[in-house]
């Protein structure tokens, strides 16, 4: 599993450049009061570097519109009375507002119905499927200099849709975990099980609001922008799901998690919503279970810890035989190999998306190509380009699109 965050939230930046590039394990050779302080100084540096890392798509832009609050009123509700007109929240997330120069000034034939899929990268990787490495690539999150390469702290996913009955654009993007929730599982011992826990205070936003950190990032070039022109019946699907699940009494909005489920086979996370949402418009079909990985679970980063009262159902794993609390000094500079195998969880790899994206990117030519940040020689990258290049081959001309620093392309199918 490669774990990837999601939407910037403003006081992040500025904590985290405070810190150092390292974040280094506490020295073993010296006396106990000196390592105590060495502890909770790399303590403090891995929490930061697990709310960045791990709950990403729950912090979003301070600027940005967030409709979580009224969200809840547009469920579906015995009392007609009561219920707000769903294509009242259609209509928030298509306000001139919610758009760029870059996404507003893509060359969309005005007959035509494309779908939209934007990803921000974070500014590294953690794969957990190889433990010995994931340690240290957690700390990539941590170095100043990685994030300004990568234009964001966490790096996001959104969705949108623009309808030939319809020309303007459409964009949303899913968030959650609001109140620091990850923290309180990850300090009261749960370890990374707080990653795969279920959020109850999950919203829809307007992504990429004027000004927001996420927005500099699209307008710096750090951003994958594919629009994909789809039938018109697959763009009046994208709307129609939307309200479907804006209504929906099981799962409602608010559940926020990065597990797959039943009904949500990629997760509801930012990057399984997006997809989820652009696969109803037949966007990348075919591909949805190759962006998928399982991911061996162990008591060396899997913990039970102490409850909390807040909006978070706390994954637990092996619950015949719990494993016990598992400390965030385990979690930075711990043993990873040879624990207790506690079963498997599946989630969607976000860096699998990318690769999904940037296919598209390639049939641009050399010049839109991205420098690969995952190794090619991994057999779910090497089967996702492959899915992903035949789905493509639908289309027969695409347009590179400049915009300042941004890049998109614009897939046509004849």
């Amino acid at each position: 599993m490669i774990l990837q965050g999601g939407g910037s939230r403003a006081a992040l930046p500025s904590f985290g450049t405070t810190l150092s590039a390292r974040a280094d394990c506490p020295p073993k050779t010296v006396g106990p009061r000196a390592t105590s302080v060495s502890a909770r100084g790399a303590a403090g540096r891995l929490l930061v570097l697990l709310l960045v890392t791990l709950f990403g798509c729950g912090r979003p832009d301070l600027s940005a519109p967030v409709l979580s609050e009224r969200l809840p009123f547009y469920a579906a509700t015995d009392d007609s009375s009561a219920a707000v007109p769903v294509d009242s929240i259609i209509q928030e997330f298509l306000l001139p507002e919610a758009q760029l120069s870059v996404l507003s000034g893509l060359p969309f034939a005005p007959d035509r119905a494309y779908a939209l899929l934007v990803q921000i990268p974070g500014p590294g990787t953690v794969d957990l499927t190889r433990p010995t490495e994931a340690q240290r690539e957690l700390r990539r999150f941590l170095n100043p200099i990685a994030r300004w390469r990568a234009g964001s702290a966490l790096g996001h996913a959104a969705v949108g849709w623009r309808c030939a009955d319809d020309t303007r654009l459409g964009l949303v993007a899913k968030s959650g975990e609001r109140n620091r929730q990850g923290l309180r599982l990850l300090l009261a011992g749960w370890g990374l099980a707080a990653f795969i826990s279920d959020y109850h205070d999950g919203f829809l936003d307007r992504p990429f609001a004027p000004r927001s950190a996420n927005a500099g990032a699209l307008g710096r070039g750090q951003a994958r922008i594919v629009a994909f022109e789809i039938p018109q019946a697959g763009c009046e699907e994208i709307r129609q799901s939307l309200r479907d699940y804006i209504t929906a009494a099981e799962p409602s909005v608010e559940l926020y998690t990065m597990r797959a489920t039943a009904q949500r086979p990629l997760g509801e996370g930012c990057g399984g919503f997006a997809m989820w949402l652009a696969l109803r418009g037949g966007v990348f079909a075919g591909l949805q279970k190759t962006l998928m990985r399982p991911v061996a679970l162990s008591d060396r980063y899997i913990g039970t810890g102490r409850e909390i009262n807040a909006a978070v159902t706390p994954y637990r794993a092996a619950p015949n035989d719990p494993p016990g609390p598992v400390g965030v000094l385990q979690i930075l500079c711990g043993d990873w190999e040879d624990g207790r195998d506690l079963g498997n969880v599946e989630v969607m790899d976000m860096e699998l998306m990318l690769i999904a994206l940037e296919r598209a990117y390639a049939r641009a030519g050399p010049d839109f190509a991205f420098a690969p940040r995952v190794s090619g020689d991994d057999v779910h990258v090497q089967a996702v380009a492959a899915k992903a290049d035949k789905w493509l081959a639908r289309y027969r001309r695409v347009t590179p699109v400049h915009s300042g620093q941004a890049r998109a392309v614009v897939l046509h199918l004849d």
